[in-house]
């Protein structure tokens, strides 16, 4: 069984896919995960910052942590399906 991820691994991964973010979507979605745990910020700071609803900031932080966790598999570009 796969360890957990902790704060730290969490906000190192968020680190990189902020960099390799190829898309405003991917931007967000890692931002939805970093800004809470670097900055302190709470879900409606969130929102206002990435321009999302609170739903929507849920639904990515909720589907990275299954992603950390090995619950579900992340998704693949177009280009990786091929």
């Amino acid at each position: 069984m796969a360890r957990k991820a902790s704060k730290i691994d969490q906000l190192v991964s968020t680190r990189e896919l902020l960099k390799n973010a190829k898309t405003a979507e991917e931007l967000r979605s890692s931002q939805a995960v970093w800004l809470p745990l670097e900055l302190s910020m709470s879900i409606e700071q969130t929102v206002k910052v990435i321009g999302r609803s609170v739903r929507w900031t849920c639904t990515q932080r909720r589907r990275y942590c299954r992603i950390a966790r090995c619950e579900e598999e992340a998704p693949r570009t177009k280009t990786e399906s091929a």
